[in-house]
């Protein structure tokens, strides 16, 4: 998901209030500040809502907390996360992405609308099954000609958390956000990996689910993380 674009959109928007950002919310000290946000970019049906709270301890560091429920997406055609099969031809996927919590500390400069955010994130088991048309392929020295379905799964996990958001006042009554904060010291977690195929040969089987392991664990949008953009008030 191409997060840091939604960031950059929203710093360059933000920017030019955030001068009356920071006055605001200099004369509202340690109070509680309630949100609404969504967990994804609002595409392909993906939209994980939730809700956050947060406390001000004082002009610079704020605690945050924030819950999003579980989202069930089903496509027709090519997933995001398909692309680590190397397959080609996917018809359809069912992706369970389960629910996200996360304790922050927020800490703020008053030279940026840029803030820094470090704590804990939680992330439920997820789970996507996708399935491939039946067509002529080859992988590792085998050729293929039935359908082919793979499941992957990443269990829950509790992780320490560094990341980065960006926030501006609209009006001097509610503030738009965005940000993200994961695990980025360690790879992710090692997924568990089921292919599905009458076919294929346990030589093929064991190339193919190490080759997806390894594609998995390199992008950095499979670490335990939590994204939030919303409004709080």
């Amino acid at each position: 998901m191409p997060y840091h674009l939604l960031l950059v959109f929203i710093f360059l928007t933000s920017a030019s209030s955030q001068a009356d950002a920071n006055t605001a919310m200099s004369n509202k000290l340690n109070r509680l500040i309630l949100g609404i946000e969504l967990g994804e970019l609002p595409v392909q049906g993906s939209f994980k809502p939730g809700i956050n709270l947060g406390y001000q301890l004082n002009n610079d560091h704020e605690i945050f907390i924030s819950y999003q429920i579980q989202d069930d997406i089903s496509r027709n055609g090519e997933s995001f996360n398909s692309r680590n099969t190397g397959i080609e031809g996917q018809v359809s996927s069912n992706e369970k992405v389960a629910h996200r919590a996360q304790l922050l500390g927020l800490w703020r400069g008053s030279w940026s609308p840029l803030y820094f955010t470090y704590g804990l994130v939680y992330n439920g088991k997820d789970s996507e099954y996708m399935h491939f048309q039946r067509r002529q392929r080859q992988i590792l020295n085998q050729q293929l000609n039935g359908p082919i379905a793979v499941s992957v799964v990443r269990k829950a996990g509790l992780s320490p958390a560094i990341g980065l958001g960006v926030s501006g006042l609209i009006n001097n009554t509610y503030q738009v956000f965005a940000q993200w904060s994961g695990n980025i010291f360690q790879q992710p977690a090692d997924p568990n990996v089921v292919i599905h195929s009458d076919e294929m040969t346990a030589e093929t089987k064991s190339y193919l689910t190490k080759r997806i392991k390894t594609n998995f664990k390199k992008k950095i949008t499979n670490v335990y993380h939590v994204f939030s953009m919303g409004v709080r008030f």
